[in-house]
């Protein structure tokens, strides 16, 4: 089945912005050039907006069509020369499979599908996102998901469980971070890795947030559940935009007593701090200590999460983090008043 590949400048605004747009154009225009000339004589070359190529490469084997997307997504972002600009582009790439068995309108429905619900790859500055035959099930399987992900809070089916927050020096517990967790009689235990996305795409997260901020300060306020000190949340980006970040939000915080006063280093940059075999990441290992060393240079506290080892522990407290969170020192638990 042939491939259709939409190619676009991915930073077009940033750079009509700053050159113009017939400086685009231009860029637009050399993408092609470069592609028609590394293109069979039956392949499609089409422009589909002023930012965009939609191109069938005649490429039916797969290795083939990975050798050309990975060669051909290198050869377009090398650096240009327009008027005597220099620029490498930044593109997104979305390829769509089996692209013969339907419409033109389809076929970019599926782009744009694609380009909302998937992760794309990146390869140097170019991001890539692909439609293949296993993408439609997963769409439906989102949709089943976030139908009775509506429902979950007046069933009953959300809860929450607390883990322990640490002093980073004596270990003693400060606090807990509250966690969303849901039990569904159909689908079961659902991973927050699976189901938050799908509440940030159906809007249902600002609910759910609001449910958990009112829940977990009522918790932590019950003296029966033996839980002291302060405790935090995580507040998704999406949730941020839908109650306005300046406005609504603060007033959120405000009306909750809430204050927000320290930074958190998520546990993805905590595990990249050491290999497997137990050597220092040195990237890694700077940006986490310039992470602890800008919190202090603001007088915000600093909460490393995910931490599972002692040496992870060991280096964070020698740069100065204050505060610690992971299976090391707890894992999350369901609290009974």
């Amino acid at each position: 089945m042939p491939m259709v590949a939409l190619i676009q400048i991915a930073d077009a605004d940033n750079v009509r912005l700053r050159y113009g747009n017939g400086f685009v154009r231009g860029v637009v225009a050399r993408l092609a050039q470069t592609l028609l000339g590394r293109s069979g004589p039956t392949c499609k070359l089409f422009v589909y907006n002023d930012t965009s190529l939609l191109m069938a490469p005649d490429l039916t084997d797969p290795v083939e069509r990975e050798g050309w997307v990975r060669s051909t997504t290198a050869e377009l972002s090398r650096a240009i020369e327009i008027d005597g600009v220099t620029y490498s582009p930044h593109l997104a790439v979305s390829l769509v499979e089996e692209a013969n068995v339907i419409s033109g309108q389809a076929l970019i429905a599926r782009i744009e599908t694609t380009l909302r619900h998937r992760m794309p790859e990146r390869i140097g500055t170019t991001t890539i996102t692909r439609y293949d035959s296993t993408f439609e099930q997963e769409i439906h399987a989102r949709l089943a998901m976030a139908d009775l992900l509506r429902g979950a809070l007046e069933r009953g089916e959300l809860r929450l469980v607390y883990q322990p927050i640490v002093d980073a020096f004596d270990e003693t517990v400060s606090g807990y971070e509250a966690l969303m967790r849901w039990h569904n009689p159909t689908l079961g235990e659902v991973s927050p890795a699976v189901f938050i996305p799908v509440a940030e795409e159906t809007g249902l997260i600002a609910e759910m947030t609001e449910w958990l901020i009112r829940t977990a300060w009522h918790t932590m306020n019950d003296p029966a559940t033996g839980l002291q000190g302060n405790f935090s949340i995580n507040i998704s980006p999406v949730h941020m935009e839908q109650t306005d970040f300046l406005s609504g939000f603060t007033t959120l915080l405000e009306t909750s007593a809430i204050d927000p006063h320290r930074i958190k280093i998520d546990r993805s940059f905590v595990m990249n701090l050491y290999s497997e075999d137990g050597k220092l990441d040195s990237r890694a290992a700077t940006i986490v200590e310039t992470m602890v060393f800008m919190a202090k240079a603001l007088g915000i506290g600093i909460l490393a999460e995910g931490i599972e080892s002692q040496q992870e522990a060991a280096l964070l407290r020698e740069y100065g983090c204050e505060s610690f969170q992971g299976y090391l020192f707890g894992r999350p638990a369901e609290v009974v008043s």
